[in-house]
Order: structure tokens, then sequence, then C-alpha cells
């Protein structure tokens, strides 16, 4: 299920989807939140709320790191100089 919400950002993010329990069973092994917030006047209805990090990923496709909305491009850098 593709939704026409996250290719607004850029071409190239791609958004967590699936079934609710893929979802959930995803969301325990990153450390995210999500939540579904009714709201009558938003677009179907609802909004959410939900972390907003860059995640990295090892080689094996497993949680490296991540960090926080705001996280300067100079600080994200110098965090993966030092992994190479």
């Amino acid at each position: 299920m593709t939704t026409p919400y996250v290719p607004l950002f850029d071409a190239g993010i791609i958004g967590l989807t699936g079934t609710p329990e893929q979802i959930a069973a995803t969301s325990e092994t990153f450390p995210i939140f999500f939540e579904r917030i009714e709201q009558a006047t938003a677009p179907g209805g609802y909004t959410m709320g939900h972390t907003s990090h860059l995640f990295l990923f090892d080689t094996q496709a497993g949680f490296a790191d991540s960090w926080p909305y705001g996280t300067p491009a100079e600080e994200i850098l110098a965090d993966l100089r030092q992994r190479i």
C-alpha cells in the first residue's frame, strides 16, 4: 500500500507500511513511536504522531543509530566519519 503523503517530502523517502500487526512488530524492533490521532479537520479525519529521526542501519540491515529531527548535518557527518 502506497500513500501519496510520503513522496511529497522527497521521492527517495520510503514510509513504513504494512498491516497493523506488521507495523506494530516493526515498531518493537526499532526505537520508534507512532500514534493515530483522530482529528475531524485533518484530511481523512486523522493525523499521526510519530518519531522524526534519521535512522542508520548496519550492513546486516539492523538498527545502528539514529539522530533526532533538527540534528545539524555537521554533527551527523562527524558521527558517520567516526564509523568509517
